[in-house]
């Protein structure tokens, strides 16, 4: 492994410290990493992962609003749709759908939404357009578990609104550990600096 490859390790570390002369190095031996493939003295420093998830292909509050108003309507076009289906396969039947009934149906083709693109593709339509993408804490594909639950949140009363704070982090991405970042800051696609990356440990 070379020296960015190291670093993607030490940067999240809780053994990790920054020497003047060497950069970051491992505080259990004062010397730059060189292990192979993993090191066995590894240990997770949280707040250093959130300061590097901070780093990593950050999505703006508007970004995220461009997004809710571009899939919220695209949920309703879905559900016009399906309502004139209806229509033309059994009229009474759709006369006969209850206020609360066709609520909740909207609810539920909204949610589907969510969860059929984000679960496959990782994305909606918002997402396709502003080019970010739906990931886990560790910048990969999220569970199916997680997707769930992050598109029933998205029902919680002024949800929608939580992520237009400073951080842009909504409570279905808190509650779901998700977040949405710029597709192009995907992992695959991350690279470091090192000289950069001791200059930011050399501020902590």
């Amino acid at each position: 492994m070379d020296r960015k490859a190291h670093l993607l390790f030490c940067e999240k570390c809780v053994n990790r410290k920054f020497d003047r002369e060497k950069g970051v190095v491992c505080k259990l031996t004062n010397e730059q990493a060189d292990f192979e493939a993993y090191c066995s003295d590894f240990k997770e420093n949280k707040l250093a992962l959130e300061k590097l998830h901070a780093r990593e292909g950050k999505v703006g509050g508007w970004v995220r609003f461009a997004n809710f108003i571009i899939d919220r309507i695209a949920s309703y076009v879905i559900a016009m749709l399906l309502g004139a289906f209806i229509a033309i396969v059994n009229m009474e039947l759709l006369e006969s759908i209850s206020d609360f009934a066709d609520t909740l149906l909207t609810l539920l083709i909204y949610v589907l939404y969510y969860i059929v693109l984000e679960y496959h593709f990782q994305i909606t339509l918002g997402k396709l357009i502003t080019g970010t993408v739906v990931v886990d804490l560790e910048g990969n594909k999220p569970t199916l578990k997680a997707i769930v639950g992050r598109s029933f949140s998205r029902i919680v009363p002024f949800e929608a609104f939580s992520f237009l704070g400073t951080e842009a982090s909504g409570w279905h991405d808190t509650w779901s550990k998700t977040r949405v970042v710029k597709k192009s800051s995907l992992k695959n696609n991350f690279s470091i600096d090192s000289d950069i990356l001791d200059q930011e440990f050399m501020k902590e």
